[in-house]
């Protein structure tokens, strides 16, 4: 009994894990996707503000 739940326990930390890892890299991807449109959308709104003026 006592491996049954020592196995279940690993079997749900490598689960966890194996999340948290895809996780980590989805959000150093959307962070990635965000310094790439940052950029472009501030100069993006300082055209527009050169067009107000």
């Amino acid at each position: 009994m006592k491996d049954q739940s020592l196995r279940k326990l690993q079997q749900e930390m490598d689960s966890l894990t194996f999340r948290n890892l895809q996780l980590a890299k989805r959000v150093e991807l959307l962070q990635d996707e965000l310094a790439l449109s940052e950029p472009r959308g501030k100069k993006n709104k300082d055209c527009l503000r050169m067009v107000n003026t």
